[in-house]
């Protein structure tokens, strides 16, 4: 009759710390709710914000494209500043659960990925860097939503002010023949949460509310879009909407009337850039100089990506005709 199987009192022992640490991993494993990743202080995170991994091969793939397109918009005289926009998840990394800490390499990628982009021609100011030190002179105020995938209006003013200042510095623009907006003082706003609708319920009231301020245009002095006299356009995803204020900011800081193209984000930013090329206001004025958003988390993703980018999808090759074609 077989003997039943036993450890011994070394073997035990000696396999102990083994069997803690798988425990202890496993405890580590960050707690997620449909996509979502609850993090420390009642921060939440998008599963694809919170990777641990990255995949420095797709974007260098997604390197010549870009490449591509700035070469094409400064050939015709339009200078960019590619507004490369870090995830919560590095500006707000502290509160990320334990399990999701972020590797070396992804802590690494953006900084790879603004040496690359400035090879490749575009103007890409650090945000990230104006983020930590944004953080660090007031701790108090979020820049971004804690319970939503994007920023709050204070983080939207430090990359417009940080976007203003090196191309002020970098272009030397001539003085405006129309004046920027005119800000007025802070408004308080708050908006439902992308991220707390995606949990069940009963767990939604564990996330209250988070307001935020931007600074409105004053009476009779908003912004300016398509207006023949906007020599710099902002084109990009949802970051760039209104309610935010960059495009404002930006005007305001760079003192010259600015326009303003936005999409969700799953138009992508090549989409939202054809879109802003194929409009009445690019056809009738072009500017000298372009604001282009994409999300740090974009830069692995290349046009054809259907799967990403639905009906806006398209291959490397026609996207590039097709901004010629536009510019031509």
């Amino acid at each position: 009759m077989p003997q039943p199987f036993r450890l011994s009192r070394r073997a035990t022992v000696l396999a102990l710390p083994a069997l803690l640490l798988g425990r202890a991993a496993l405890a580590a494993e960050p707690e997620t709710v449909n996509g979502v990743v609850i993090g420390k202080d009642g921060w939440l995170f998008a599963g694809f914000d919170a990777r641990r991994a990255v995949n420095p091969a797709m974007s260098q793939q997604v390197m010549p494209v870009v490449q591509g397109v700035l070469q094409a918009l400064k050939a015709k005289g339009i200078e960019t500043t590619l507004a490369l926009i870090p995830p919560r998840s590095r500006v707000y990394a502290d509160a990320l659960p334990a399990g999701a800490e972020q590797s070396a390499t992804v802590q690494a990628r953006y900084a790879a990925l603004v040496r690359e982009y400035t090879a490749a021609g575009a103007l890409v100011p650090d945000l990230a860097a104006a983020m930590a030190q944004a953080r660090q002179r007031d701790p108090a105020t979020l820049l971004y939503l804690k319970g939503d995938s994007h920023w709050t209006g204070e983080g939207a003013a430090v990359a417009a002010a940080e976007c203003a200042r090196q191309m002020t510095a970098r272009f030397k623009p001539a003085p405006s023949a129309k004046p920027g907006v005119t800000l007025g003082k802070p408004v308080e706003t708050d908006q439902p949460y992308d991220l707390v609708r995606l949990l069940p319920p009963p767990r939604r009231g564990a996330y209250p509310d988070q307001t935020y301020f931007v600074r409105q245009p004053a009476p009779a002095a908003g912004l300016l879009a398509e207006d023949d006299a906007a020599d710099v356009a902002v084109v990009g995803n949802s970051y760039m909407q209104p309610r935010y204020g960059f495009a404002n900011e930006l005007s305001a800081a760079l003192n010259r009337p600015v326009s303003l193209t936005w999409e969700v984000n799953t138009v992508g930013p090549y989409g939202t850039l054809l879109k802003w090329m194929r409009s009445e206001g690019f056809r009738r004025q072009r500017p000298k100089y372009l604001v282009w958003t994409m999300l740090e988390l974009d830069a692995e993703l290349l046009p054809d990506r259907q799967d990403i980018w639905g009906q806006a999808a398209i291959k490397p090759a026609a996207l590039l005709a097709e901004v010629n074609r536009l510019l031509g």
